[in-house]
């Protein structure tokens, strides 16, 4: 369909060449009247095939398809990270197992004996 819609604006091209074979007032005329009716066919965006009241040719499924990707080239990564952090947030595998923070416990009574063990990972690595 683009494409028989992309031929209709060959049409124009014709007509300028017909135009140029005859120079002559009264063809000029009868030219400007077709050219101006095509002008003006679907709310002045030509003749071609029309879809949800927008002609459907090459140009415009390329400015459609711009948009999209520019859309979805913004909003996947975006997804993907939220999907990705939820994930990892989510899971068990950010705990300690329980012999873990006994050898902590251990290690800290024997330094300290009155530790309430209220510390984070990043100060035991650090």
């Amino acid at each position: 369909m683009a494409g028989a819609s992309s031929d209709c604006d060959t049409l124009k091209d014709e007509l300028n060449n017909k135009r140029g074979a005859d120079l002559s007032v009264e063809n000029d005329a009868k030219l400007f009247v077709i050219e101006r009716l095509l002008q003006n066919l679907n709310k002045g965006q030509g003749l071609g095939f029309v879809v949800a009241g927008k002609v459907l040719d090459r140009t415009t499924l390329k400015t459609i398809f711009v948009a999209v990707s520019s859309f979805l080239g913004a909003v996947v990564p975006v997804v993907l990270a939220l999907r990705s952090t939820t994930a990892v947030a989510g899971t068990a595998a950010c705990s300690l197992p329980a012999y873990h923070r006994y050898a902590i416990r251990a290690v800290m009574v024997s330094a300290n004996a009155s530790c309430s063990f209220d510390i984070s990972l990043s100060d035991i690595l650090a």
